[in-house]
């Protein structure tokens, strides 16, 4: 919040991360059992809202796309194959899915907030495509490619205008 406060923005657009849940970790360095993960990102989002809802400055959140549990670019690359590499919604989006729905959860009470949920823009019943309209959404387990999101940039727009109606 140090930096918020002293750019003092006319509006906060956060993107969330919900991937490597190996990386929730104590003070000692031991990682965090699932409600302990699950607990430490509900009040770490519930704090940052707070935060910025306490400074009168108007935000969006930008929810995270599945983090996959294995690294898509390296399955093409081995079998030359995007339908090979290709997997079910439980299995692309178990890794990320506990933290999601604090994130869900959490928004459900701000009902103003804008979002853009990339699950549903990457995922669909049948799983997360790893190609879209002829472009790579995938860079690795839990980063878009930059071809992709650069695709992907009238998502925003609404978001953007809502938060600053004068842009």
């Amino acid at each position: 919040m140090r930096v918020i406060d002293a750019l003092k923005p006319d509006a906060v657009i956060i993107s969330t991360w919900s991937g490597n849940r190996d990386n929730f970790v104590d003070d000692a360095g031991h990682k965090l059992d699932d409600a302990q993960q699950v607990a430490a990102w509900e009040s770490g989002m519930r704090s940052t809202l707070g935060a910025l809802e306490q400074r009168n400055i108007p935000y969006g959140v930008i929810m995270d796309e599945p983090d996959l549990p294995y690294d898509p670019m390296k399955c093409m690359a081995q079998t030359d194959s995007i339908e090979a590499c290709t997997h079910d919604l439980a299995t692309d989006t178990a890794q990320s899915a506990p933290l999601r729905e604090v994130e869900r959860r959490v928004l459900a009470e701000r009902p103003a907030v804008p979002v853009l949920d990339m699950t549903s823009v990457v995922c669909d019943d049948d799983g997360c495509k790893l190609e879209i309209d002829g472009t790579l959404v995938y860079a690795d387990t839990h980063h878009l490619s930059e071809a992709f999101v650069m695709k992907e940039q009238p998502l925003l727009e609404p978001m953007v205008h809502t938060l600053l109606p004068s842009s």
